[in-house]
This record gives C-alpha cells, sequence and structure tokens, in this order.
C-alpha cells in the first residue's frame, strides 16, 4: 500500500510539474532511481547508476510507456537543473570561483541532454550567468570568456563555461544561470556567491562530465557490466532488443537480447569491427535474468555470465571504438526502434574488476542470487500488497487527493 501511495503520488507531480517532484523527493529524503525502476540499484562507490529523471510516453508496439535514462557517477552532487522541458535540460554540477593571473571568474561545470525532439542542442556558450542581490533583486551580469567542452554534439553538452568578474572576487550574493540561447529555466545555483570553493588551477576548476566516454572501456584497463532485465516479449530481430546500450553505428557497446541465442553482446574494436558475441543463455521472458560482463585486458577476452553462470569466453582483437552517443537504459541511443520491451535494474558499469579474477565467478554468483532475491521479493511485496480493509479505503481516499476521476492509472 505504501509503494502504491508512493508510485500515485510521484505520478501526479510528474504530470503537473517536475521542479514539484524534484523538491519534493529533496525534502522526502528520496532517491529517484528508486522509484523509476522495480529495483532500486545499488550505490557503490566508483559505480555508475542510472539517473531515472526521463519518462517518455510513446507507443512502442506492446510498450506503452518507454522509459529510458542516462548515467551519472554516483559520488557527484548536483547543483541545478536549467530545463526546456523533460527532454532537454542542463544540469548544473559544479560552480567554483577561478582565480588566476587574469583575475577571477566563475567556472559552471555542465551537462546538457536533448532526444532530439526538437532538434540539436542549444549553443551552450550562450549560457547565461548573473549576480542578484538577495534584498533588492538587482541583477549585475557576468561575462562569458571561454569553454571547455568535452563533448559537444547534438544530443549531448558536456564541460565547462568561464565567466569573468568585471573587478575582483564576487559580493556575497545569489548566482543564477540559464543554459543555452532562450526558452531554459533560470535557476539559482549559490546563494552567496563569495562563500564558493576558490581554487587556483584552471584544470581543478574543470568538472569531469559524466556523459558516455566514462563508461567505455579504456587501454588497458578492466571493464565490468552488470544489469539486470525482465522482458514481456522479445522482438524476433535480436538486434532490435537493447537492455544497455551506448552504440552507435561501428561504434560503442551495447547488451541486447536474441530471442534464440539468448544475450548477445556488442563490441566495436579497430580490428574486429561490429563484434556480435551470443551466449546462449538469457532469452527467457516474464522473468528477471542478470547479466555481468567482465573483460580482462591481460588475456584480451571477456566473458558473459547470466544468473551467475559463465559462458565460453570470446577473445578481443584491436582497441575499442567509444561511441559518442550518451549511454541509454532500455533504448539504444542512435535508433529509436531499438529498446526492451519489459524492464531494467541495476545498470552499472566500473572500470575495475571487483575482485580478484580466480574469485571472480564466485562473486558474480553471490552478486546474481541477490539481484534475483531482491527482485523476487519486491514482486511478491507488489502481488500482496499491505494493510487492512480500513487502510486500503483510506488509500483510495488519498487517491483522489492526487487525480480526477477520469484519469487513468496504469498500476
Amino acid at each position: 500500500a505504501a509503494v502504491r501511495r508512493l508510485r500515485l503520488r510521484v505520478h501526479a507531480l510528474l504530470k503537473a510539474d517536475r521542479g514539484a517532484l524534484e523538491r519534493w523527493l529533496v525534502e522526502e529524503g528520496l532517491e529517484e532511481e528508486a522509484l523509476g525502476f522495480g529495483v532500486a540499484p545499488a550505490f557503490v562507490p566508483g559505480h555508475w547508476v542510472p539517473r531515472g529523471a526521463q519518462w517518455i510516453d510513446e507507443e512502442h508496439g506492446h510498450c506503452r510507456v518507454q522509459r529510458r535514462s542516462f548515467l551519472e557517477y554516483s559520488g557527484q552532487c548536483m547543483v541545478a537543473t536549467s530545463a526546456y522541458n523533460n527532454s532537454y535540460f542542463c544540469k548544473v554540477l559544479t560552480v567554483r570561483l577561478l582565480r588566476g593571473p587574469g583575475g577571477w571568474q566563475f567556472a559552471v561545470g555542465i551537462e546538457a541532454h536533448g532526444d532530439m525532439s526538437l532538434g540539436r542542442l542549444q549553443l551552450a556558450t550562450a549560457s547565461k550567468l548573473w549576480t542578484r542581490h538577495p534584498e533588492t533583486g538587482a541583477r549585475s551580469p557576468c561575462a562569458s570568456s571561454s569553454s571547455a567542452l568535452t563533448h559537444n554534439a547534438a544530443r549531448l553538452i558536456a564541460g565547462t563555461l568561464f565567466y569573468a568578474l568585471a573587478a575582483g572576487p564576487p559580493p556575497p550574493h545569489e548566482l543564477w544561470f540559464e543554459f543555452g540561447e532562450s526558452g531554459y529555466s533560470c535557476v539559482r545555483v549559490a546563494t552567496d556567491a563569495a562563500g564558493l570553493e576558490v581554487v587556483e588551477d584552471p584544470a581543478a576548476a574543470q568538472v569531469q562530465p559524466f556523459a558516455s566516454s566514462h563508461l567505455d572501456p579504456q587501454p588497458g584497463e578492466p571493464w565490468f557490466l552488470e544489469v539486470m532485465y525482465k522482458a514481456d516479449a522479445l522482438h524476433p530481430q535480436g538486434y532490435r532488443n537493447t537492455v544497455f546500450s551506448s552504440h552507435g553505428s561501428g561504434t560503442g557497446w551495447e547488451v541486447r537480447v536474441d530471442p534464440r541465442r539468448g544475450v548477445e553482446l556488442v563490441w566495436t574494436t579497430t580490428a574486429g569491427g561490429h563484434n556480435e558475441y551470443c551466449c546462449g543463455l538469457g532469452h527467457e521472458t516474464g522473468v528477471w535474468t542478470h547479466v555481468v560482463v567482465a573483460f580482462d585486458p591481460e588475456r584480451s577476452q571477456h566473458v558473459i555470465y547470466v544468473n551467475g553462470v559463465a559462458t565460453a569466453p570470446h577473445s578481443v582483437s584491436g582497441a575499442f571504438v567509444p561511441s559518442e552517443k550518451e549511454t541509454l537504459v532500455g533504448l539504444n541511443p542512435a535508433w529509436s526502434d531499438r529498446y526492451l520491451q519489459g524492464c531494467v535494474a541495476y545498470p552499472g558499469v566500473r572500470r575495475e574488476l571487483p575482485v580478484a579474477t580466480d574469485r571472480l565467478l564466485e562473486h558474480v554468483q553471490a552478486l546474481a542470487a541477490e539481484r534475483l532475491a531482491a527482485a523476487s521479493a519486491f514482486a511478491d511485496e507488489l502481488d500482496s500488497g499491505a494493510g487492512t480493509e480500513d487502510e486500503d479505503e483510506d488509500e483510495d481516499d488519498d487517491d483522489d487527493d492526487y487525480y480526477d476521476d477520469d484519469d487513468e492509472i496504469d498500476s
């Protein structure tokens, strides 16, 4: 009953006001990730977790609502979001003061995303920054001086924007930001500009944005991917059942499901080209399936584990070819007709093996057992419900607070 009430409240806020939802989650001490997925993903230091902010209502075959998530590092605290709508938004990740030979500057670390429904993202260097007097409301614009962008593509812009201060350090005023040329919301990124962290090295002022390149395997480094899914149905063309993907044309990696050959890994290299490896397991529908992919750079091979079972290793030839596409959960970032009809949980990537190679199988078996047990317990909780009849009646009354009688609720 509590889970159902919570979901109704979140759905109502999503329909009404995205900003209200974010504020309410903060007030209640809740995580979006725990609400966006059937099973809350693990928050492990050094682990990538789903941001879970985007829900897209589309008709995709039997899938009425297709969820897709960008990824971000769990250790980063977001400052604010300057949004155009739910599909176009800019996350302000850091705000610092840079003191250098040329004077004082604000350094604003951003990561902007768009789904191309309204075309490419607006020009990042046109973003506005200004100080605001907390009492009078007087605004003083800051001049854009330079930028250091690690990604500047149609769907993803990430890096640091620099704004010069006219004279000396800033006064103790509020600091506000608006992304792009027009149409994005204005957000307060600091209550006291004078109290911001001061750095003197320009490199220290730049943020490392959490874009898809940070999920890609790096030369000479191990790579560990985990994801769990439950497919309601599988398209007969296996390449269209995307589970976890940073795959574009001739680039990137992807985990997907073939209805006959099971879990399939796409791993693009300079020598082997578009490599596809099927392991023969994991093609069942209606059940949770746990998948791990582990890459060993010393042997130059990877192993796919399905529900704790290790499949035959595959050798890798050539260097990995990264993709410029953002990493998505349940949907391919390059082709919108490639998506999973079902649910995804625990998506994550680490550029290290969690344990020594000789203990990896034991670790993956324990991990799979833990994840599958959690999914089963969560499903049992939803199926059984909670509370007495009186409590259920109260719950129905609560629902009326958030919905009109004509609203359709898909529990």
